[in-house]
């Protein structure tokens, strides 16, 4: 049943897509509290976002390497580059994106994050 395979294919693309936005997250931390301590203790600052960072990697090469049983495909299946190309082609383009903010309007690059209801200093 194709709409079967479709929505099981989905939702295990979504599942890879969440664990590799968590696993950046963690890794985001890392240096978080590497540009200033926050008043944390050592063990929160750096030895959990350690951990938890590297568990983390371990599981996503895991998905990966796995890639074919999770989609439920043969191991020479399209499906099983397509989608890890997929999900590198959108981190490229969101970090190029990024980076053109910053070079070229860095008072939007400063406001991410901040809200929809922040409101610029007037320069």
């Amino acid at each position: 049943d194709p709409l079967v395979e479709l929505f099981y294919r989905a939702a295990a693309a979504g599942g890879i897509g969440v664990m590799l936005l968590i696993t950046a997250t963690s890794i985001a931390v890392l240096g978080f509290f590497a540009r200033d301590h926050h008043g944390e203790n050592t063990s929160h600052r750096i030895y959990a976002p350690l951990i938890s960072t590297v568990l983390l990697l371990i599981v996503c090469y895991l998905a990966f390497d796995n890639i074919a049983a999770l989609f439920g495909v043969d191991p020479d299946s399209d499906l099983v580059w397509i989608v890890p190309a997929v999900f590198a082609v959108v981190a490229l383009a969101g970090t190029s994106w990024a980076l053109a903010l910053r070079i070229r309007r860095p008072y939007v690059y400063e406001a991410l994050g901040l809200g929809a209801g922040y409101t610029p200093p007037v320069r």
